[in-house]
């Protein structure tokens, strides 16, 4: 059975295959401190489970508002209004930026 996938997520598929997928440098084992930091931020406990996905594919996986919406079979207004609250928890529950 093939399975069609479309041309953006092919292109970041092929991207993660090769190791090119976001630019950052991944240390002996993998992936780059910062990068493991920032995902910890995004996976926060204090977010839902769904904000959690949404900012970390939009931070971590630099996809856009419209492909998350497109892969949660939600509206874009909808997904880019979650993210905006995630990102507004940071700040408000000061959420450290480390690896715990």
């Amino acid at each position: 059975m093939s399975v069609k996938v479309d041309a953006p997520l092919k292109v970041l598929a092929e991207g993660i295959e090769l190791g090119t997928g976001n630019g950052v440098e991944p240390d002996e084992e993998g992936v780059a401190d910062d990068q493991l930091r920032l995902i910890f931020t995004c996976c926060h406990p204090a977010r839902s489970p769904d904000a959690r996905v949404a900012l970390t594919l939009r931070e971590v996986c630099g996809l856009t508002t419209e492909e998350i919406a497109h892969a949660f079979l939600t509206a874009t207004p909808t997904v880019a209004q979650r993210i905006v609250r995630a990102k507004s928890k940071t700040r408000d529950a000061r959420i450290p930026y480390r690896v715990p």
